[in-house]
């Protein structure tokens, strides 16, 4: 974590958030703070630009979308949580990501066990993002690409794919690594 006495943590407070320390952080979130919401620790983690150029524009993109996904997706994030803790023992961070696509990375001491990738933010935000690969895959036909109901559980490390093979939620298809 950067620290009590960054421009970061000096930030949070003139925004009217008062942020604590990550309780189970690992050696890459030094700019991680943790927000939590009820007994879910969400953290937002700027990689230090703020602190560096003092541009807030990714920090206050995370925060509003750790709204976002408290305000639609908190139910299912709460699982996943409830789910690592009662498996590892330990804690267990939800790092908030920014985009256009609300997703969020949970993780422990050891670092990031996965990614939860979850709805847009509205509709043409999904229609811009496949307008923009559309742009890139010029071979491939794209017109079978639909709005996805469900949301993917991507498990980052084949350790992590051990924790989550018997996981199931019929909101989520669960990518484990082989």
């Amino acid at each position: 974590m950067s620290g009590f006495m960054s421009k970061t943590f000096a930030k949070y407070l003139r925004l009217g958030l008062t942020p604590r320390p990550v309780r189970g952080n690992w050696r890459g979130g030094e700019d991680m703070y943790s927000l939590w919401h009820g007994s879910i620790q969400y953290c937002i983690d700027d990689w230090g630009d703020y602190e560096n150029d003092s541009n807030p524009t990714y920090l206050l993109e995370c925060i509003n979308m750790r709204s976002v996904i408290i305000e639609r997706n908190n139910k299912i994030v709460a699982e996943v949580f409830s789910y690592l803790q009662e498996r590892l023992s330990t804690d267990i961070w939800v790092r908030v990501n920014g985009g256009s696509q609300l997703n969020c990375t949970f993780g422990d001491s050891t670092g990031p066990l996965a990614h939860l990738l979850m709805d847009f933010i509205d509709r043409e935000s999904f229609d811009s993002a496949i307008e923009r690969v559309k742009g890139f895959i010029t071979d491939i036909d794209c017109s079978h690409i639909e709005y996805q109901e469900k949301f993917m559980l991507m498990i980052t490390s084949v350790d992590s794919s051990e924790i989550f093979k018997y996981y199931t939620n019929p909101d989520i298809d669960v990518v484990l690594l082989q």
